[in-house]
């Protein structure tokens, strides 16, 4: 079952400890601090801090839909159907084996195509290396996760079918140097098909399937080369609706002025007002202008599967054994207990895990209220060192990753996943908007604030430790550490985050220090954008 991941404020420190401390040698805990840092006088004039507002209690409701994100994530679908045909946006199972043409025909030389072959000369062919599926795999056909032509070639195949050859041709910059540039057959067994959500209205975050294009509208031809958007022919696939992208916007607004029931297959036109930046016309800088975009986009099907849900557990429709099985819950430990225990357990888990986040976000309003109320002087160059090392340090973790996901065999579906976020960045993009929240047009500004975040709150945090000489004892650092073990419900917790009893002590030291400041800070709730899981 999904874990909530609630946690003790103690544990963003353990996030901002694996961030190198500083450049130049720098080191916050025996650095004179004071000429950079004057802090607050919180004992008589209190902090104000504007946090999150989490409602006190768990309701059922909440505890209903957290059963139901367990069960998606189990994968607890309603219904395979093991006939129909195979559309854009259908998720399917299926299991295939890929053979390079070169192999085909050195053993039938008239069947390069794969067409002609009985089942068992395929089995007897060689499937290039990681080229088969043998156990039915997962596909959502339009994703892109699998090598481009492939999923296309699918649409309109009949579930059950045995063995449809599948030719493509692997790009030239293909991960992997033997199948660069090369063509090969992929022989595909579809052997069900999920059944998806009927037709409704559309919202931020459903995944639908569609075909769109994008034109500049009649008398806008002069600012093609500032609009990235525009494409040259129809694109079909899948996509998530977010509420970032002024297209997917305008896209659910003219969905849902549709007829009931004529959604679907429904060819729309509409046309959007957009803002772009071009250059003046002296070219001594930019502006921007008003351009008018055309949008022609026809929505095939949502591409969400029915699964499970708590109402089903709870009739009885799902027995409550099977119920455990999708969970991947061991029958054992719930032996004499009924669907019924099970809520109530889960609730109270629940509840445990909301009172540590609010807990969590008092300690952290508390904390930012003394850095923003204390004066931290980021203009001295050396702080201006701790800044761009920790720039530096991020910079370096999104192109480590770009690397490693580049060589993973796996960037074309991660490309596909950035745009599914409405990124435009590619690869790297994706990383860091997943890694760091950042956008490829933004990451210069944000990351230069969060790095001044970053240093001035551990030059408040360590002045405030020496000023007030807080200390943490062996015996809290041993409490704090069974605290972490019994919160992660894992005993290796330490190890198996490869964490130093440096770094521990120094979180739980934050956490001593966030206590203790709560006691002089007024807070102002604001309802939270989205309740943290």
């Amino acid at each position: 079952m999904k874990k909530i991941t609630a946690l003790l404020i103690l544990v963003v420190m353990l996030c901002t400890a694996l961030i190198s401390c500083g450049g130049g040698g720098f080191d916050y805990r025996t650095e004179d601090l004071t000429p950079y840092v004057t802090l607050a006088p919180y004992e008589s004039e209190r902090l104000q801090a504007v946090i999150a507002e989490l409602a006190a209690l768990i309701t059922d409701a909440d505890v209903n839909e957290e059963i139901d994100d367990a069960l998606i994530a189990g994968k607890a679908y309603l219904e395979k159907l093991k006939e129909g045909t195979i559309a854009y946006g259908d998720t399917i199972g299926l299991t295939y084996k890929g053979v390079l043409v070169s192999v085909i025909e050195a053993q039938y030389p008239d069947h390069g195509d794969g067409t002609g072959l009985t089942d068992d000369q395929i089995k007897n062919l060689t499937a290039f290396e990681g080229g088969e599926a043998k156990t039915e795999q997962e596909l959502t056909i339009g994703s892109g996760r699998f090598v481009e032509g492939f999923e296309s070639a699918m649409v309109g195949m009949t579930i059950g079918s045995k063995n449809q050859p599948i030719k493509i041709t692997f790009p030239e910059d293909y991960s992997s140097s033997d199948l660069a540039g090369k063509e090969a057959i992929f022989f595909v067994s579809p052997t069900y098909k999920l059944k998806m959500e009927p037709e409704r209205e559309l919202a931020f975050k459903d995944v639908i399937a569609m075909t769109y294009e994008i034109h500049l509208a009649e008398g806008y031809e002069a600012y093609e080369e500032y609009f990235d958007d525009e494409t040259e022919e129809p694109q079909t696939g899948v996509y998530t609706l977010s509420q970032d992208s002024q297209f997917h916007s305008a896209l659910i607004l003219a969905f849902n002025a549709l007829a009931e029931g004529s959604r679907f297959g429904t060819k729309m036109n509409f046309t959007e007002t957009h803002v772009i930046s071009v250059p003046n016309a002296d070219d001594t800088g930019k502006e921007d202008k008003e351009i008018k975009v055309d949008y022609t986009v026809t929505v095939h099907s949502l591409s969400m599967p029915l699964y499970f849900t708590h109402a089903e557990v709870a009739d009885g429709t799902l027995s409550f054994e099977d119920f455990l099985g999708y969970l991947d819950l061991d029958e054992e430990d719930y032996e004499g207990k009924t669907y019924t225990d099970f809520f109530n357990e889960t609730k109270e888990e629940m509840q445990k895990q909301r009172d540590l986040q609010i807990t969590a976000n008092r300690y952290q309003g508390a904390f930012d209220a003394l850095v923003e109320a204390s004066d931290v002087r980021l203009d001295d160059p050396k702080i201006r060192e701790l800044v761009q090392a920790y720039q530096d340090e991020v910079r370096g973790n999104i192109e480590y990753m770009t690397t490693f996901y580049r060589a993973s065999g796996y960037a074309s579906l991660y490309e596909q996943l950035a745009v599914s976020y409405g990124l435009t960045g590619g690869l790297e993009e994706y990383v860091m908007y997943t890694l760091y929240g950042y956008k490829k047009s933004t990451i210069d500004k944000e990351l230069a604030t969060d790095a001044e975040e970053y240093v001035a709150g551990r030059l408040v945090f360590w002045q405030l430790v020496k000023t007030k000489n807080i200390t943490l004892s062996d015996a809290e650092y041993a409490s704090g550490v069974e605290k972490y073990k019994d919160l992660y419900e894992n005993d290796n917790f330490i190890e198996d985050n490869n964490l130093t009893e440096e770094q521990i002590r120094e979180a739980l030291l934050w956490d001593k220090v966030a206590q203790m400041l709560t006691e002089y800070t007024d807070f102002t709730e604001k309802p939270a954008k989205e309740e943290e899981d």
